[in-house]
C-alpha cells in the first residue's frame, strides 16, 4: 500500500497519506486521550469508549481500528 485517503471520518475532514520506505502510524491510546481532555476540563465521563464515540462519532473508532489493522496486515504481507 503506497497511499491512503480518508474523507469525513469523525473530526477528520480529509487525510491524504503517502507512505514512504518507512512510515509509522501511531495511535494514542484512549486513556491518554481521556487524561488530556480531563486536563483541559473537557470531561465527558470516565468511560473511555464513550469518550472516543463522542469524539470520533459513534462506532467510528472500531472502523478506524479495522482500517489500521488491515493496513498493518497488508504491510506485513508486502514485506515478506
Amino acid at each position: 500500500m503506497e497511499h491512503l485517503k480518508i474523507k469525513s471520518f469523525g473530526p477528520i475532514d480529509e487525510a491524504d497519506v503517502h507512505f514512504g520506505d518507512l512510515t509509522l502510524l501511531v495511535l494514542i491510546d484512549k486513556n491518554n486521550i481521556r487524561k488530556t481532555l480531563e486536563q483541559y476540563s473537557i470531561i465527558w465521563g470516565k468511560d473511555a469508549d464513550k469518550i472516543l464515540d463522542l469524539y470520533f462519532g459513534e462506532g467510528m473508532i472500531i472502523s478506524l481500528m479495522a482500517v489500521v489493522s488491515m493496513m498493518v496486515f497488508i504491510m506485513l504481507l508486502i514485506s515478506v
